[in-house]
């Protein structure tokens, strides 16, 4: 394999080209650093959902060789992922009992439980999120205890 040409023709040695860094650095010419592709494909996505924090941080990341962008999306799935949500037992059983009202999936509770909440006593609090189930237009209703325990789950149809 002979030494690879740079732009203007002349003969420059490998590691000249990818800057030694040949893990990082894909172009064959090292013109573009790996990372620097991702950090730009972050920004894009940051700025199509509207994402301005992330934005920020994958913005600054652009700018600094070898950081890559995208680790406060990182962070985020991370919590999401060790955030477990506490079931009472009836739920689970009511979501078997009657499909039609209560067994929505659960992937929509982050959704719901990112709504401002309606307190009632004893700190209870229930989360609304308008929708629609089975082509019925409707509130989905989640109630969380104190403790912090969902044992409210529930699609009321208008």
């Amino acid at each position: 394999m002979g030494i690879p040409l740079s732009p203007f023709g002349s003969e420059r040695p490998y590691g000249i080209i990818v800057q030694n860094n040949p893990v990082n650095w894909i172009d064959p010419l090292g013109l573009i650093p790996l990372d620097t592709i991702w950090d730009i494909g972050n920004v894009i996505y940051d700025i199509a959902t509207g994402r301005w924090d992330d934005l920020a941080l994958d913005a600054a990341a652009m700018m600094i060789p070898y950081v890559p962008a995208g680790i406060s999306k990182v962070a985020k799935a991370g919590k999401s992922v060790c955030e477990v949500k506490k079931y009472h037992p009836r739920v689970r059983a009511r979501s078997v009992q009657d499909p039609k009202s209560h067994n929505f999936p659960y992937s929509f509770d982050d959704d719901i439980l990112s709504t401002k909440p309606i307190s009632r006593k004893n700190d209870y609090k229930i989360y609304q999120k308008e929708g629609s189930m089975n082509d019925k237009a409707g509130v989905y209703e989640i109630g969380v205890t104190k403790d912090g325990v969902i044992d409210h789950r529930f699609f009321r149809p208008y």
